[in-house]
């Protein structure tokens, strides 16, 4: 009766700590949700135009919660948009293949990392974002953009850079972080010769027609259910065919073109086929960083960024498990952030 009696006691203790588990969470659950919440202040981006003109972009610095320490010296991760219209978000609805189970908010995902880390980070919307795309973006001129190609977007980047500079002081560390097309326009930018780093996820790496035409019949290989794979098949041939019209000069000076001008794909297969030089100009230090799931990059694309790491500054990470977008199940994977930002870490301190 005796040993009865304690069991039961044993059972009722264990129950008890059961229950204050459940009713004290932040006391108990894991680490990560005792992490205090980033602090976010909204800003207006502005950039000055041709003519005289002004663009008004709509941004955010997300600041490490009060209880944590900031990165020393003051540093500031700078998300300069990639490919597509998209805001200060960084929304990505799949990753160039397939479709997610539902939208992620990729800029949110690593700002929240980051802070936790101690970094400040700054995120804008893309100039050719407007509230038909996200109700969060302003109406802004792009006349430059369609007349110069993305490099006309160089001009955001410097202007955020400035913003970055104005709020922190011109003492900050800034990072230049961003992925595919943002590739080419941080490198145009005024602002690569302040920066103390670079990230670059999924870079275009040679010229875009080849880059996309390739890298779609590149996706359509890996194992997909019969619909995508026939669907990846004809957007590639579809590609090809309107890239051969736009070279052989088929098209009228003022055509629309997968929603851009004739001018602006001109320009912008113009400044990928650069990219290489402008690789090698680049004397800071750099991380190249994509996803083992990136349909896109086939060897072709991985020799050429192998080849672009010939000295300590210049390092690629592959990393297992991740997409174009370096998600893994719609998600940023705790162990995917952690090893990108360790390798921010010591890019940053030079090791």
């Amino acid at each position: 009766m005796k040993h009865v009696t304690i069991y039961c006691c044993k059972i009722l203790l264990l129950s008890l700590v059961f229950v204050l588990f459940l009713a004290c969470p932040s006391s108990w659950q894991m680490q990560s949700s005792k992490l205090p919440k980033p602090r976010v202040k909204n800003l207006t981006v502005t950039v000055e135009l041709p003519k005289n003109n002004q663009a008004k972009l709509g941004a955010e610095l997300w600041f490490p919660g009060r209880r944590t320490s900031p990165i020393e010296p003051k540093t500031v991760v700078i998300f300069v948009p990639g490919s597509g219209t998209v805001s200060r978000k960084g929304t990505q609805s799949g990753d160039g293949a397939v479709h997610y189970q539902h939208s992620v908010d990729v800029n949110i995902a690593w700002a929240t990392a980051l802070a936790a880390e101690g970094y400040t980070s700054l995120l804008y919307d893309k100039r050719n974002c407007s509230n038909i795309h996200d109700d969060i973006c302003m109406e802004n001129s792009t006349s430059d953009l369609n007349q110069e190609g993305p490099v006309a977007l160089a001009r955001d980047v410097d202007a955020a850079c400035q913003a970055a500079k104005n709020h922190l002081g011109d003492d900050v560390r800034i990072v230049l972080w961003t992925s595919d097309q943002g590739t080419q326009v941080a490198l145009s930018s005024r602002c690569k010769n302040e920066a103390a780093l670079f990230v670059f996820i999924a870079p275009i790496p040679y010229r875009v027609d080849e880059y996309w035409v390739e890298g779609l019949s590149s996706a359509s290989e890996k194992p997909q259910n019969e619909r995508v794979k026939g669907m990846l098949e004809q957007k590639s041939r579809s590609m090809k065919a309107t890239f051969d019209s736009i070279e052989a000069g088929q098209f009228a000076p003022t055509a629309k073109i997968m929603g851009a001008s004739l001018q602006f794909w001109k320009e912008w297969i113009s400044l990928t086929s650069q990219t290489e030089v402008m690789f090698q100009k680049l004397s800071k230090p750099v991380l190249l960083i994509v996803g083992a799931e990136d349909g896109f990059y086939n060897e072709k694309a991985l020799e050429i960024l192998q080849s672009e790491t010939n000295s300590p500054e210049k390092r690629l990470l592959y990393l297992s498990g991740a997409d174009h977008n370096l998600l893994i199940n719609n998600e940023l994977n705790t162990q995917t952030a952690d090893i990108v930002l360790r390798a921010l870490a010591r890019g940053l301190n030079g090791v």
